[in-house]
């Protein structure tokens, strides 16, 4: 839910500076993946990835990209799954749908 929210920041609200965004909700952003790699403790290169990634498919519902909003490129051989099974199971959905999933 928290990756939605950031997604629609991204896209409704033009924040002045959405990489220190990014920078600041990260870790916590990507909680979820640092607990399903066993480092319920430890935000990790690979936490990230799998965040931007995720980001990347929400924002290409809507036809934009992580590149868009001057955020880091994911790195596609870095892991072997892109996002978390909720969100890979559900499917390209827009942001709305998601919230209304909620």
């Amino acid at each position: 839910m928290l990756r939605i929210l950031f997604v629609s920041l991204l896209l409704f609200c033009e924040p002045a500076d959405p990489l220190k965004l990014f920078e600041q909700i990260a870790e916590n952003v990507a909680e979820d993946f640092n607990h399903r790699q066993g480092n319920s403790s430890q935000y990790t290169e690979v936490s990230r990835n799998k965040l931007l990634l995720t980001l990347e498919k929400l924002l290409s519902v809507h036809d934009r990209q992580l590149s868009d909003f001057s955020l880091p490129p994911a790195v596609e051989n870095l892991i072997s799954t892109d996002m978390c099974d909720e969100q890979r199971d559900a499917g390209p959905q827009t942001i709305c749908q998601q919230i209304n999933h909620y």
